[in-house]
């Protein structure tokens, strides 16, 4: 990904952030910051996101050209977490039903319907957001519970996506 200034962001840089992040959201959590841990968490899957559309960066651009999402028509370099859970589930790097929230069934929701729980607290750190939809509620660990393996899980279908494409190449290549 090209930044301001003409240079490569390195998928290296990228994998560095999503491992910082991670880290400070422990760190959050060990001295009982619920709400900052869960936003990193959010963060880290940000950059988890960022790197596999560095990884695929022809199927997200051929993604671009055939969507009509709105959220798309912003420059790869402005996306932040919601262009790339677009990304992410068009491209079936997390799997969704493709439902909306309030028609969603949990024994049908999918990893790629959970991280919606993790943009959704993410979001709280906006004041105007949180008393509107946590008013007198508080972030608990029981919210971050969620967010560490909703992280977890979206890191390991990512995993399985890119261990398929190297096999798929290892393949074309014999």
């Amino acid at each position: 990904m090209k930044d301001e200034k003409g240079s490569v962001t390195s998928l290296c840089e990228i994998l560095a952030l999503f491992a910082f992040y991670r880290d400070e959201a422990e760190r959050c959590r060990k001295s009982g910051a619920y709400l900052a841990s869960c936003v990193l968490l959010a963060s880290a899957l940000e950059a988890a996101l960022l790197a596999m559309a560095e990884c695929f960066a022809g199927e997200v651009a051929h993604l671009r050209r055939r969507s009509q999402a709105k959220e798309l028509r912003r420059p790869r370099k402005e996306w932040g977490l919601s262009q790339l859970l677009v990304v992410a589930k068009s491209l079936e790097w997390l799997p969704s039903s493709h439902k909306d929230v309030d028609d969603l069934d949990p024994h049908d929701a999918k990893v790629g319907d959970y991280v919606e729980v993790v943009r959704v607290i993410r979001n709280l750190i906006h004041p105007g957001i949180y008393l509107r939809e946590y008013p007198g509620e508080a972030i608990t660990e029981k919210h971050l519970e969620i967010s560490y393996k909703v992280l977890e899980i979206a890191c390991e279908c990512q995993s399985q996506r890119l261990e398929r494409a190297l096999e798929s190449r290892r393949n074309s290549m014999t």
